[in-house]
Formats: C-alpha cells, structure tokens, sequence
C-alpha cells in the first residue's frame, strides 16, 4: 500500500512558548479546484508529531457556509476514488456519473443536480501519532448553480503553520503563521524541525553524517563528561546533524537508553544508560582518533568481553538508517 507522511520535531524553548501561546499545528493539502481547509489541526502536546495517510479519499456535500472560522461538515458523503465522477440529487444523494469530458485518473468529480446551489468537498483520512485513522475535509468549493461540476484534484504538497487555538479539522482557518510548504514522495518520510523559529527539513542522517565525518576536526573526538552506571560523553563534528539519528544509532549499539543533549556548535553531549539499566561494575573508554580521516571508534570495556564499535566511512549508522527504512 502506498502511503505518505512526516514526523515533526519541534524543540525548546520554540515548544514551550508555542504550548503556552496557546497554539496548534495546522495542515493544508493542495488541491486544485477548490478552496482549501485546515485538513488535521494537531495539539503540539510533546513536540513529536508523526501524519500518515493513504489514497483514501470522500466526496461530500455540505451546507456549510464557507467563512472565516467556519468548520464545514460533511451533511452526506460517499467513497471515492480518482477517476470516479460523480451526480448528486436530493432523491438518490451521490450516484456514479458519466460525464463530458471524462474526468482525469488523478480527479474526482461531482455534478450538482440539486436543483438550486449547493456545495461540496473532498475529505481524506489520515492517521496522527498513530491513531485510527480517520476522515477530515481538506478542500470545499463554494455553492455553485444547478447542473455545475466540482473537481477536485488532490497533490501530495503540504502547507505547515502554527494556528492560534484552532485545532478541528475542517477548519475554515485564520491567523496562521507563515507556512511551510512540504512535498511529499510515497512511502518516504522527512522528518521536519521547528527550533529558532524556523523550520528546517534536514538531509537524511546518514548523508549528513558523512558529509560531517569528511572533514577534520579538533581532538579529542570524544569527551568523557561523567563515569558511572550513567555514562556521558562528548562527539564532535564538523557540522551539526540531527540528533535523532545520532540518538537511535547509540541507542540500537547499546541496547540502552540513550539520551543526546545539544551542548554547542557541532558537539552532542550523549547520555548512555539510565540507573539499572547497565551494570556498574562495566565502564565505557572513549579513544582520540585520527583526526586526518575522521573514523571514531566507541570501545565498550565489558568483564569477559571487549566489543568495538566502529563507526567506519559512516558506513554501520548508513547501513543502520537503511534498514530501519525498509
């Protein structure tokens, strides 16, 4: 099944004033033919948010008024796919139609036979942090005569922004921050990050890194902050990179929990294990590299046993990051 999506991040202190200002994130999908609506209306909760969605789409007529602030709501729908078109009548509510022209593979379309002006829209369904899936309107035309056609034709470009105490879907959405437009691809799934004020959508991780291991850095690469049953060290890079990635690399090595704490510029202060989590009689040894050919080396110090991680060319977090997509 093709499906589409994003993860957001969003960090402190942005999270932090944005919860308490009272906002929310909002989403619009592009669709020609119509006027759009915020589709998902997210609580920021966390500041982790993952959307998933698939080619599910309905048809619906509405008596909705389109305006400011106004949530339109579906009166009768009817599944839909791109290609179908559409009649809707008072006796019969949505019928399949044929019509002149045909109605392209990546439209759908529907023909008011009301008998006055009437309204219509689009809706899909999307899954947020998981959930069920659920279908929401993300495009209406306003009330047109007898006898006109609605066409809808959805993209796959969003529009991101940050909304003042509107979270309902279908929204008629006002006061929105600049948005930020993402186009999506099927079944890949950008992670973007808000922090600054500015939205960024990073390169994937493994790319990053590389380009972060390619040039020299000052030593040591690594910094032991802390010893203990709870180990912190210091990397150092020659560019910030998503933590996230560094986070979920560290933390499939060592089976731990790991933490990674921007500390400044391109260094990451990284927290291995939790209490209980690694024994405390084992202790962790962090090597200066060749600074000439930036390959780090974790060496894990066990009692029966010396396991070396080997962040080599980049290539383990590449083959890592690989996998974990698949």
């Amino acid at each position: 099944m093709t499906t589409y999506g994003f993860n957001v991040t969003i960090q402190q202190p942005d999270l932090g004033k944005l919860v308490s200002g009272g906002f929310n994130l909002g989403v619009q999908k592009s669709t020609l033919g119509s006027q759009p609506l915020q589709w998902l209306g997210i609580p920021l909760l966390a500041g982790n948010i993952q959307v998933r969605y698939t080619a599910d789409y309905q048809v619906f007529f509405t008596t909705t008024l389109y305006q400011s602030g106004a949530v339109i709501m579906e009166s009768q729908y009817s599944s839909t796919n791109m290609g179908d078109s559409w009649s809707y009548s008072p006796a019969t509510s949505f019928t399949r139609a044929v019509m002149s022209p045909p109605v392209g593979g990546t439209s759908t379309a529907v023909q008011n036979n009301l008998g006055g002006y009437a309204s219509f829209g689009l809706a899909q369904s999307a899954s947020v942090n998981g959930s069920s899936p659920t279908f929401s309107p993300l495009a209406v035309v306003p009330p047109m005569p007898n006898g006109g056609v609605a066409t809808f034709t959805p993209s796959q470009t969003l529009n991101l922004y940050f909304v003042y105490n509107t979270v309902t879907n279908g929204t008629v959405a006002t006061g929105q921050t600049t948005p930020y437009t993402l186009t999506l691809q099927a079944n890949v799934f950008p992670t973007l990050v808000y922090f600054n004020s500015n939205w960024t959508q990073p390169q994937p991780a493994a790319a990053m890194l590389g380009s972060a291991l390619a040039a020299p850095v000052a030593a040591p690469l690594y910094r032991t902050l802390e010893a203990g049953p709870v180990r912190k060290f210091q990397l150092a890079l020659s560019y910030p990179i998503p933590k996230a990635a560094v986070e979920e690399w560290l933390t499939d090595k060592f089976k731990a929990r790991v933490h990674v704490a921007r500390d400044s510029g391109s260094k990451l202060e990284i927290i291995v294990g939790g209490r209980g989590e690694l024994p405390p009689h084992e202790d962790l040894v962090y090597e200066k590299v060749d600074q000439t050919r930036v390959a780090p080396s974790i060496v894990e110090k066990r009692v029966h046993e010396v396991r070396i991680i080997e962040l080599e060319e980049q290539h383990d977090l590449e083959t890592f990051l690989a996998n974990k997509g698949k």
